[in-house]
């Protein structure tokens, strides 16, 4: 018998880097903070889900646009960013004193599109002259919706963190945000709060036991 334990746990050590690989978890979603306290940072908060592993999750915070002054005042955005006027937002309450990110709109195959991250500071001197060209070019150009947007700061989870937390109630989760993710920003975090969570789901308002 317990070499078929052996033998089970052996096939599970062996399963689990591809099935980790495989998990994606609410990535692409947005969570809509719901069982918060009012004095919590997310309280009233519209999260993106850029990427949720076995290891953990990372998105930001929509709806928190930093104001002209901060920005001309922060060191860590760079100045041709400063001097084309580009909006800068917070993304959470990690690294918001060391981090800048620069999320690239990337397709996915899916309806609502994808937005990866890079970090800014562990960019080379040439990699980052070359983002911040695209980023200044992709707000310069015609199209109804920028390529890139700006995050000071993040929004992070330890390994299952998240998915203890939805369990719990603390976060809802939406498909969609119903605006386009670049209008979304432009809101008061409030305001977007109602917006979306029209969005969630009704089974998941009706397990809350309530009428919305």
């Amino acid at each position: 018998m317990r070499g078929y334990i052996y033998i089970a746990v052996a096939a599970l050590l062996m399963l689990f880097p591809t099935l980790a690989n495989r998990y994606s978890g609410y990535s692409g979603q947005y969570l809509v903070a719901f069982d918060m306290r009012q004095s919590d940072y997310f309280a009233n908060a519209v999260v993106y889900v850029a990427d949720n592993k076995v290891m953990g999750a990372m998105g930001y915070v929509l709806g928190k646009a930093y104001s002209a002054d901060a920005i001309k005042d922060d060191p860590l955005i760079p100045q041709e960013i400063k001097d084309a006027n580009i909006p800068v937002y917070e993304g959470g309450p990690l690294g918001r004193d060391s981090t800048l990110f620069i999320l690239k709109h990337v397709i996915s195959g899916k309806d609502e599109p994808a937005w990866q991250g890079y970090k800014v500071h562990v960019m080379t001197d040439e990699q980052k002259a070359a983002a911040v060209k695209d980023v200044i070019e992709s707000y310069g150009d015609d199209t109804d919706e920028p390529r890139y947007l700006l995050f000071k700061g993040y929004s992070g989870w330890a390994p299952m963190q998240l998915e203890l937390e939805m369990l719990r109630g603390i976060w809802l989760s939406a498909d969609e945000l119903g605006v386009s993710l670049d209008n979304a920003l432009l809101e008061d975090s409030g305001v977007l709060w109602h917006k979306v969570f029209k969005n969630v789901s009704q089974d998941t308002k009706k397990k809350l036991g309530k009428i919305y």
